[in-house]
Formats: structure tokens, sequence, C-alpha cells
């Protein structure tokens, strides 16, 4: 089991934060970081840098999720 998924269970078991409230502040920093990354590919000189300035945030954004 990954560090993450340990750390969350730990976290909720305790009472102090609830699943969804640590859920939710891992989230947003992960957008974030996407929308950033997109947002760099807009200013991509050419195409095919674009397209991997894209697949570059896609796939930040599923290596984050702890499941």
């Amino acid at each position: 089991m990954s560090q993450a998924v340990v750390l969350v269970r730990e976290l909720a078991a305790d009472g102090e934060l609830s699943l969804y409230k640590i859920l939710d502040a891992a989230v947003d920093p992960t957008v974030l970081t996407g929308l950033v990354r997109l947002h760099d590919a807009v200013d991509a000189s050419d195409p095919s840098t674009a397209a991997e300035r894209c697949v570059e945030a896609t796939s930040h954004v599923r290596s984050r999720w702890p499941w």
C-alpha cells in the first residue's frame, strides 16, 4: 500500500479530518498544477511541443491519485 493511502487512513482514523477534507486539500494543488501546464501548452511555439505539454499535464493529474 502506498504511503499516501496509509497517511490518509491515519488522518481520517483520528477523526480530526474527514476523508473528504483530506482529498479536497490534495486535489486543489494537483488541479492547479495541471492547469498551469495546460496554459504553458498555449504558449508553445509548435504543435508538437503543445501536445507534449498537454500529455504532461494529464499524466501529472493521474499520477497524483493515491489509489
